[in-house]
């Protein structure tokens, strides 16, 4: 499937050329009608031989709404340029022409229309007036061909197959690259249904969508489901890249949804207002422009206030390139390597306020330091492995998560798969078998440093303990790393023998507790206390007391034999010796097997033990998945 999209100046026949090539009158608002001129985007389709539907988006010429025009235009794949014959090349000809280069298309057809208007030895004249308007544009080449509304039906079913004709040629001669990114629909119009509920449309520029899809729409961070899907006017199952889709969202509101929001899957990508880009000023500025200035940013369908600041070079004169850094006053969300446009606020001689557009390359801040810009344009490398080192440097510390690094770098899905399948230089892959995490070597680096560098402090004051706690451990790291990544870490420290661990704690696996004859024999006197004392043992904090200015270590000494097996922990207070809780567990289970269920007070018979002792030991015994309460005061075997 792919869009065509309209261009050209106002009142020269955009939507008068779409209803009469599909029959639908794309102007549905009432000032619309009233004024004669379109204001708000268009959507019609048409069926070319074959039976193949085509979506079409007519976008207004006004000069005040060239926003709308820049949103209708994201996505289009082939452009259809209106240039009227009796009034020829125009301002918003050269603005939207210049819009549509810098948005990246490469295939489109000229038509002149209102031919009806003047003599054949004009619209001669006006085809060379084109021909020289489009040199050196992506429309040089492309066909002219004569369209009038005034024509008889025949006339103009003859242009209708020598449209489509041409529409066929150009579609075979390109193809769409973004079906294997991520989900990305810009939002361009939403409404409700009586019955149905919220209705989304868009072109879905990336990726694809199926119903039930779980979404998100940005940036807002609402999730949503999809309930129905049509695409170009058909029920439909699915939608890719290339089409024009409704999409039926009934768990969000029309009031929450904006132009320029985007639909996309979870965790791929995220709202930002602060990234680099690479712009192309326009050739027909009069002037470089300053090294920080103010513009109206577009991409896909929104439109936002921004800052852009030069990088390299530090100046940019009329028609040349450069990295740029951009920060807006609201935050969009876009996928590495997507279109936009700048705008400026005085309109140029003839020109619009067009100032230039480019590539969207990082979306991120990135500081302007040398090796960071290197790795910037590195992610427009030819070779995979390269983007995928450059975009885990710029994430930084906390790594960049593998579901997102399609949408950080132009690489397709297909292609991060089958590359994070080998080994590539500078680059940890975390997560074990399921890669989740991509983390450049350098911040690897630092952050096994840092581990390694508490954990000897830790144990150089804590000689005795066999590890630190983790959630302690964590607490000590940077704030600002992510916790999801620190156990990535830490699991892969392991793996390498790097580190020792447990449930509950870490340690070097070089450390060893340095247990001296005074803690082996408060251990061994622990040991004892918890044989003699059956199942009714001391609370923990009147157990330690007892060892009087030997307590810490007394409490030391009880989480070693916790650790090795040899004492249980019941609650945070009660503690057993392990063949104490074995013969318990070994008379309850007898008592089941012949009787089938017993009560709290045959418990209490079976146990002689009071409540204190009798209410969490069977709560153990429930949670240790033995058995399983029936009612308030019985228990029976839990099912294998």
């Amino acid at each position: 499937m792919f869009i065509i999209g309209t261009a050209g100046h106002i009142d020269h026949g955009k939507t008068t050329l779409v209803r009469t090539i599909t029959g639908i009158d794309t102007d549905r608002l009432k000032e619309e009608k009233e004024r004669g001129i379109s204001i708000e985007l268009g959507f019609a389709y048409m069926e070319l031989p074959g039976g193949q539907r085509v979506g079409l988006i007519d976008v207004p010429g006004h000069e005040r709404f060239v926003h709308h025009m820049i949103a209708g235009a994201s996505g289009v794949d082939i452009v259809m340029l209106v240039v009227a014959a009796d009034e020829g090349v125009m301002p918003q000809t050269r603005e939207h022409m210049a819009i549509c280069e810098l948005l990246g298309m490469s295939r489109g057809i000229v038509v002149l229309t209102k031919v009806d208007l003047v003599d054949p030895d004009w619209v001669e004249l006006v085809k060379e007036d084109v021909s020289r308007s489009l040199g050196g544009s992506f429309l040089k080449a492309a066909p002219i061909i004569e369209f009038s509304a005034a024509w008889p039906q025949d006339r103009v079913a003859q242009f209708k197959v020598e449209l489509s004709s041409l529409i066929r040629r150009l579609a075979e001669s390109g193809s769409r690259i973004n079906a294997d990114r991520p989900l990305t629909m810009p939002v361009d119009r939403a409404f409700s249904i009586k019955g149905f509920g919220t209705v989304a449309t868009g072109t879905v520029q990336t990726g694809s969508v199926a119903t039930g899809d779980e979404l998100l729409l940005l940036p807002q961070r609402r999730k949503t489901r999809v309930r129905r899907i049509e695409v170009h006017g058909t029920s439909a199952t699915t939608a890719s890249a290339g089409s024009r889709a409704a999409l039926n969202l009934p768990e969000i509101s029309r009031d929450e949804i904006e132009r320029g929001a985007v639909l996309v899957h979870q965790d791929t990508l995220e709202p930002t207002s602060a990234f680099l880009g690479q712009i192309s000023l326009l050739p027909t500025l009069p002037s470089p422009l300053k090294r920080q200035f103010k513009a109206l940013f577009h991409t896909g369908a929104s439109m936002a206030e921004a800052t852009v600041r030069l990088l390299e070079p530090k100046e940019l004169a009329p028609g040349q390139s450069g990295l740029v850094s951009i920060h807006l006053d609201k935050p969009v969300a876009f996928l590495s390597g997507q279109r936009f446009v700048v705008r400026g606020f005085t309109t140029l001689a003839d020109y619009g306020k067009t100032l230039g557009g480019g590539t969207l390359l990082w979306p991120r801040f990135v500081r302007p330091k040398p090796r960071s810009l290197d790795k910037v344009a590195q992610l427009t490398a030819s070779d995979p492995p390269q983007v995928i080192e450059a975009a885990s440097y710029l994430a930084g510390p906390n790594g960049v998560r593998v579901r997102s690094l399609s949408a950080f770098t132009s690489l397709s899905e297909g292609q991060v798969a089958a590359w994070l399948a080998k080994p590539i230089k500078f680059v940890r892959k975390l997560g074990g078998k399921t890669i989740t995490i991509v983390l450049h070597e350098e911040y690897w680096q630092l952050m096994v440093k840092k581990i390694k560098e508490l954990l000897a402090n830790y144990h150089s004051e804590n000689p005795r303990k066999a590890g630190m706690p983790k959630e302690e451990l964590k607490s000590r790291l940077p704030s600002h790393l992510d916790r999801t990544l620190v156990e990535s870490v830490l699991a892969e420290m392991v793996s390498q023998k790097a580190l020792r661990t447990d449930d509950l704690t870490v340690a070097l696996a070089t450390h060893s507790p340095q247990l001296d004859e005074r803690f082996l024999a408060i251990k061994e006197r622990l040991v004892q206390s918890f044989l003699s004392a059956g199942l009714e043992t001391q609370d923990r904090e009147e157990l330690l007391k007892s060892f009087g200015a030997e307590a810490r270590i007394a409490g030391e000494a009880l989480a070693r034999l916790v650790q090795e097996g040899v004492v249980a922990k019941i609650t945070v207070d009660y503690y057993l010796h392990v063949d104490h809780l074995a013969n318990a567990r070994e008379k309850l289970l007898a008592f089941l097997k012949d009787n089938g269920i017993i009560t709290t007070q045959q418990m209490k018979e079976l146990f002689g033990l009071s409540r204190k002792f009798l209410i969490p030991l069977g709560e153990h015994f429930d949670s240790t998945r033995l058995t399983i309460r029936v009612g308030n005061a019985e228990r029976k075997l839990r099912a294998s």
